[in-house]
C-alpha cells in the first residue's frame, strides 16, 4: 500500500499546539508583570510597586494597580503617550484611557 503523503508531512507534526498562556476559567485575568515599574510622561516620572494584569471585562485590555513610591502628584495629559519601564522587559507605551485613584 503505498503511503499517504500529506500524513507522511504531518507525521513529526503534534496534533495540537499548545497555547502560550493557560486560562482555567473562562475570561480569566491573565498576570502579566508584578513589582516595581515607571510610568514615564514628558519630564514626569512616577515609580509604582503593584501588577500589570490582561482583564476581558468589563472593558478588554491592560489594567495597572499599585501603590506610588515616587513621582510628584499623579497628574496625567490623556493628549500625550505614557511610557512603561521595568527592570526586565523592553521599554513600551500605552494609551492610558482612565485612572481611578484610591487614597488609603
Amino acid at each position: 500500500m503505498k503511503e499517504n503523503p500529506v500524513r507522511e508531512f504531518l507525521k513529526g507534526i503534534p496534533i495540537r499546539v499548545l497555547p502560550p498562556v493557560r486560562m482555567d476559567q473562562v475570561n480569566q485575568v491573565l498576570p502579566v508583570y508584578k513589582g516595581n515599574f515607571f510610568l514615564v510622561q514628558d519630564q514626569l516620572r512616577w515609580e509604582i510597586q503593584g501588577e500589570i494584569n490582561f482583564v476581558w471585562f468589563p472593558d478588554t485590555g491592560l489594567k495597572f494597580s499599585g501603590t506610588i513610591l515616587h513621582g510628584k502628584a499623579f497628574e496625567v495629559n490623556f493628549k500625550n503617550k505614557i511610557s512603561l519601564e521595568t527592570a526586565e522587559m523592553t521599554p513600551g507605551a500605552a494609551k492610558v484611557y482612565t485612572i481611578v485613584i484610591t487614597r488609603c
